[in-house]
């Protein structure tokens, strides 16, 4: 990354998941208990952790499944404008814009169970299909996705379906440059019957050019690792 170096970031999330039945459908609460991040192998910590800990975001479903509306993003992106007292502030609050943040999370539970809810599929079928990437200021753009389903997949004693999700795409800019890069792919083991996940996996590489003074653009490139596990009670 040149003149301005690299690093690597390690984070653990704990989040409890409760599920709600209404008259509706479904309501999943979650809500963020611990978040630990280690920044070139030592411990961060910053007012962006302590706003998003315990901040309930609730998913709501209709009684097939999908997804109707998620909530709880409201004030996130103030209370990180007022945390910072420097040029930090706007940058920072812009990452967590209400709106960016619900249409991202739509689009990942979408990508994650939603969009297969109710459908049938045969044991190494193939789909393809576009998808948005939300950009951090809440615009997007389209990716392709070959999703891949594998059935009779053992997940510790559960029968499960893997979706193995293979994506690439790139936002074009003037002069044939590019401002947002994706590629990579991410795995979900699921029971087919209740949609439950018990494991999931991200692997991605982003390039995007950010602004980070007037008139100066700079290429970041981020390198993405995340592993989920789940544990129900």
């Amino acid at each position: 990354m040149g003149e301005y170096g690299s690093q690597r970031d390690e984070s653990l999330v704990t989040t409890r998941v409760i599920f709600n039945k209404t008259d509706q459908g479904w309501n999943i609460v979650t809500t963020p208990l611990e978040i630990e991040m280690k920044r070139n192998g030592k411990a961060v910590e910053n007012p962006v952790f302590q706003i998003l800990r315990n901040n309930p975001v609730t998913y709501e479903l209709n009684k097939k499944g999908k997804i109707k509306n998620v909530s709880g993003y409201g004030d996130i992106s103030e209370r990180i404008l007022k945390s910072f007292d420097n040029e930090l502030g706007p940058k920072l609050s812009k990452l967590f814009d209400k709106d960016a943040m619900k249409k991202k999370a739509i689009a990942e539970w979408n990508l994650r169970t939603g969009d297969y809810v109710g459908k049938e599929v045969k044991n190494g079928e193939q789909w393809n299909k576009k998808e948005d990437f939300i950009l951090p200021d809440g615009s997007s753009f389209k990716y392709d996705v070959k999703i891949n389903f594998f059935l009779n997949e053992k997940y510790k004693d559960k029968d499960c379906v893997k979706i193995l999700m293979i994506y690439s795409g790139k936002e074009p800019l003037k002069e044939k440059k590019y401002n947002a890069v994706i590629k990579g792919e991410a795995q979900v083991l699921v029971d087919p019957f209740t949609m439950m996940i018990y494991f999931q996996k991200v692997e991605r590489d982003i390039l995007m050019d950010v602004n980070i003074k007037e008139n100066k653009r700079i290429p970041v490139r981020i390198t993405e690792k995340r592993i989920y596990s789940y544990q129900y009670k």
